[in-house]
């Protein structure tokens, strides 16, 4: 069962009630990932130093069958956790020479997000 507050991110949450309906087990996974992540950065906002940096590698994945764009929805979280993004590279995934193992069903990573994320002063 989903965490029936969200995930705060409400295209997110969206895409997690279609997950839901294939395969719930995988629907509260990825929910979790993106609770924990914003646990994460709000705790890298709450100790970094205003105009401090944090560059972010993400990639997307296939949950369920459905396309999942976690760098979009990590952008989305940081930004409401008070950083902003200066930068974001696409990176294309030529190697998989160190590729680290994944679920079957999640798909190859075929790109990867690369974001510079300033921390911004509160209220700027």
């Amino acid at each position: 069962m989903l965490e029936p507050a969200g995930t705060g991110v409400a295209e997110a949450d969206s895409l997690l009630d279609k997950i839901v309906e294939r395969n719930p087990l995988r629907a509260r996974i990825a929910q979790r990932y993106l609770l924990e992540m914003r646990e994460a950065l709000a705790e890298l906002s709450r100790t970094m130093t205003h105009d401090g940096s944090l560059v972010l590698v993400v990639g997307p994945n296939l949950v369920a069958g459905l396309e999942f764009p976690t760098p979009l929805f990590l952008q989305q979280i940081a930004e409401s956790l008070g950083f902003t993004t200066q930068l974001h590279l696409i990176d294309s995934i030529d190697s998989r020479g160190l590729m680290t193992k994944r679920n079957r069903t999640a798909g190859v990573i075929q790109q990867e997000s690369v974001f510079l994320l300033k921390r911004v002063r509160v209220g700027a």
